[in-house]
């Protein structure tokens, strides 16, 4: 699963993982640092922050950069969970290791999902929750950046959901999407 921040690709994980006992979810390591609602959370956080050097010694075989931060995953974690669920869903901020990934279990039904947001919408809600107007311009450059991605490499992936920020409408987006990939 891919997006821009703040679209909603975390709250997909938990509601999908909600919902299904077949579920899994991979959780990657990041160099980045913890944000001050990830530490207030008690719910699964698909990341696990780790220093640099400790993000170095761990030698992932699936890794990216984004945003000046490294995030990865490990090839055995990943088959593990495949031999033990029916769905593995990930956030991969990355469309070269979409590809590489659909590439390497091309055996399996990998499918790429990009969450997306209006932005207005996404201003609207990141206010509501209390960010900074600072906060919001961030995520918004950081949503444009998701976009381009998207829009040069439209192909990689095989759904869209928007969420506009009625949970109700979302999680059925959410169902129809699962609905359609489990017919495949």
């Amino acid at each position: 699963m891919d997006g821009p921040s703040g679209t909603g690709k975390s709250d997909l994980l938990a509601y999908v993982h909600g919902r299904r006992a077949d579920v899994e979810l991979i959780q990657k390591a990041t160099t980045r640092h913890k944000r001050h609602y990830e530490s207030a959370t008690t719910a699964f956080l698909d990341l696990r922050f780790v220093s640099q050097a400790a993000f170095a010694d761990e030698s992932f075989d699936y890794v990216y950069s984004y945003c000046g931060h490294e995030y990865g995953f490990h090839r055995a974690q990943l088959d593990a969970m495949l031999d033990r669920s029916r769905i593995v869903l990930g956030i991969v901020r990355s469309v070269s290791l979409i590809r590489q990934l659909k590439c390497e279990y091309s055996s399996q039904s990998v499918v790429a999902v990009f969450v997306d947001s209006d932005p207005l919408k996404l201003s609207e809600r990141m206010a509501n929750q209390g960010r900074t107007t600072k906060q919001v311009k961030w995520r918004l450059r950081r949503m444009a950046l998701a976009a381009e991605d998207f829009a040069r490499n439209p192909e990689v992936f095989d759904f869209v959901i928007r969420n506009n920020s009625d949970v109700v409408e979302y999680h059925r987006r959410i169902d129809d999407v699962l609905d359609q990939i489990l017919g495949m």
